[in-house]
């Protein structure tokens, strides 16, 4: 059978594991639809809490609404133990080989290690496992750090992406997403809990002193909470068109991603407002829009002058990006109130009504 998401996963199935991020996020490759093709998908592991199966659950809910590429499957306990029997089963083959006095670049080094990390991580039961489509994508965290060095090319990307048409109102659509998903991880208003943000430091000197110095910038940034997590997604790699994306809006902190709970339960554990009360607030979702471009502003161009009028994302991209906020909160309250109908919790209660009052 091939790898895909529609296809559950079995221990056949795969064929070479690599680790993408700490032991978190692996990319998985096996056999395509076609003889001699390789499928590849992404397995991801994280720690969601109590309530993380809902919260992933109620996550692909929107995810499917907003963006289907960012749309993440919840692995059934049959291929969490396909999973399991794989890397047992490499693992043996490692250990007899190494045994044996002979180096196999697939079962040894690198390779092996990611096995090691994924065997470790499926086994957690703690740990809520999703898979998703292999993309390719750029993220702002890497995007800066490219430019620190010299290379323009992924951040002139995200300003490409961001001024095509409905680029920005996607970014309202994600963002509204992850306001409804209590998704604090990736945007979100006074990110840092202080009126001028929080102060990033991108570039570095090179060694021996000044000669040789990267490009360096300071700058505070008021919505930004992980650059990361700010990405655009390949939608046509070969001719270089990519869009805003979903990914990772999963927050394996957040209290207020069950929908069913009551809204304040989360807040005052969490000791923060839920983000869909500043969109519900016509004031403060134009203000939360504002705030979000100058903090792309900044980025896209850190050497404006503050007298400058120029921008990167044009004159209507407050606008545009508040009318993706309503746009997305609009599609989330359909998609709800057909899926829940009367009688509903207090809590998605409380979210509809928030929703309602977007507009």
């Amino acid at each position: 059978m091939s790898l895909s998401l529609q296809n559950p996963i079995s221990s056949d199935d795969i064929r070479t594991v690599s680790d993408l991020k700490e032991g978190k996020v692996f990319l998985i490759t096996g056999p395509g639809r076609s003889e001699g093709d390789t499928a590849k998908i992404v397995l991801k592991g994280e720690y969601l809490g109590g309530t993380g199966a809902l919260k992933a659950k109620f996550g692909a809910t929107v995810a499917r609404q907003i963006d289907r590429q960012a749309t993440a499957k919840t692995l059934t306990p049959a291929e969490r133990t396909a999973v399991e029997t794989f890397c047992s089963d490499h693992e043996e083959v490692c250990q007899y080989y190494a045994g044996a006095g002979i180096n196999t670049p697939a079962y040894s080094g690198k390779h092996r290690e990611a096995v090691q990390a994924l065997a470790s991580g499926i086994k957690n039961p703690g740990n809520v496992w999703v898979k998703m489509e292999a993309v390719s994508l750029n993220g702002l965290d890497k995007a800066i750090l490219a430019r620190a060095e010299g290379d323009k090319t992924a951040l002139r990307s995200f300003a490409d992406t961001l001024r095509a048409p409905q680029g920005l109102e996607k970014l309202g659509r994600i963002i509204a997403a992850d306001a409804f998903n209590g998704n604090f991880d990736r945007i979100c208003p006074d990110a840092w809990d202080t009126p001028e943000g929080h102060e990033f430091e991108f570039g570095k000197a090179a060694e021996g002193g000044n000669k040789g110095t990267a490009f360096i910038f300071k700058m505070n940034l008021k919505t930004f909470r992980n650059l990361g997590n700010i990405t655009v997604v390949a939608t046509d790699p070969s001719a270089q068109r990519f869009e805003a994306s979903m990914l990772d809006y999963l927050d394996p902190f957040t209290y207020l991603g069950d929908i069913h709970a009551p809204i304040k339960d989360g807040e005052d554990t969490m000791m923060q407002r839920y983000v869909l009360r500043t969109l519900a607030d016509k004031n403060l979702r134009k203000k939360y829009a504002k705030d979000v471009i100058e903090d792309f502003e900044k980025i896209l161009n850190p050497r404006k002058s503050r007298f400058s009028l120029r921008t990167k994302l044009g004159s209507s991209a407050v606008s545009r990006l508040e009318l993706g906020m309503i746009e997305g909160c609009r599609l989330i309250k359909e998609k709800f109130e057909a899926k829940f109908p009367v009688p509903r919790s207090v809590g998605l209660t409380e979210r509809l009504n928030l929703l309602a009052e977007v507009r």
